[in-house]
């Protein structure tokens, strides 16, 4: 069996010494998707946040290990985590605008990005951004590149956030919310844009969200998390036909559905 790109090892997550997240414990291997669903508040952006060292004051893992290609996330300086996050280990959150600086154009930000991590001169960068933009889709790629985040849609700044990430390869992306604040049609072409990345480069992806059908079209395996606890773990396919846990029964059972009028 392969590596595992990242492994989560009996980890405890406590906020100001609450333990919010107890004993998780899963992998994921190259190229396979985890999607990680419960209510809001169930720990599960801390499980995403604590593999990038982003828990902010009075968050820290109190227990247990985080394994990235086989060495420990906790144990590594300052420095060895900047050398990691972005070229090894990308992460995209729920709202693009907000993580993008509003005064400087995509293109610009893109290339800060690749200077960080690639050996690229700028106008390399710019090609292979434009067609990356092109193959996915993208009818006026240069004008994103030129515009500021204000002047695109939600959508679309979270579509160059993740052509960004293409553009570096990381082995794993995490990935929070991606898609709860954007239309069906762009959920869609986010979806599209992350098993891209996964059939391309073979990167790992692990995807918070609320949306069981999300996690049925893109999920390899599913983990529930309730209180800060895993609850059920497994193949997507077996805990959406047959989750064993009446939690799980609970969230699928609460996806509308929608009735026809037979009469």
């Amino acid at each position: 069996m392969k590596e595992a790109v990242i492994a989560y090892d009996n980890v405890d997550i406590c906020y100001d010494g609450r333990t919010v997240v107890r004993q998780a414990t899963f992998s994921l291997q190259p190229g396979e998707i985890l999607g990680i669903v419960g209510e809001s508040g169930s720990g599960k952006s801390t499980l995403l946040q604590s593999a990038m060292n982003l828990l902010g004051p009075g968050g820290a893992v109190t227990q247990g290990h985080i394994w990235f290609q086989g060495q420990d996330i906790l144990a590594l300086s300052d420095e060895g985590m900047q050398r990691l996050c972005g070229a090894q280990m990308a992460m995209v959150f729920q709202d693009a605008a907000a993580s993008l600086c509003p005064v400087r154009t995509i293109g610009s930000q893109i290339c800060e990005a690749a200077a960080a991590h690639l050996d690229m001169g700028k106008e390399e960068v710019r090609r292979q951004t434009l067609e990356l933009f092109a193959r996915l889709g993208f009818s006026d790629g240069r004008r994103v590149w030129e515009s500021y985040p204000f002047e695109l849609s939600g959508g679309m700044n979270q579509r160059a956030a993740l052509v960004l990430v293409m553009l570096l390869k990381p082995a794993l992306l995490l990935a929070d919310e991606p898609t709860s604040a954007l239309d069906v049609c762009a959920q869609k072409q986010v979806l599209d844009e992350l098993l891209y990345l996964r059939d391309q480069y073979g990167t790992a992806i692990m995807l918070v969200t609320h949306d069981m059908g999300v996690v049925s079209r893109v999920a390899d395996y599913v983990l529930v998390v309730k209180d800060g606890q895993i609850i059920e773990y497994g193949p997507a396919k077996d805990v959406l036909a047959s989750p064993a846990q009446a939690y799980t029964k609970e969230l699928l059972a609460a996806v509308p559905k929608l009735r026809r009028d037979r009469r």
